[in-house]
């Protein structure tokens, strides 16, 4: 079991959550391959918030900064 897998269970989280587990799961085997996997886990995070919250304004630039 992972920090991650209750976000299996939502299907607006489906998108990151298993990027996010299997990051979880490289932590103690290859710690690259964890950060590359946590950095898209983010990122894909970051932009399912945009396509739920309709309040939310997409920037300038579609970058992790100015998200």
């Amino acid at each position: 079991m992972t920090n991650f897998d209750h976000l299996n269970k939502e299907p607006q989280f489906q998108p990151f959550a298993d990027i996010a587990v299997a990051a979880e799961n490289l932590i103690n085997i290859d710690v690259k391959a964890c950060i590359t996997n946590s950095r898209l886990a983010l990122e894909t995070a970051i932009k399912c918030m945009y396509s739920i919250d309709e309040e939310l304004v997409v920037p300038y630039q579609e970058t992790l900064e100015s998200r």
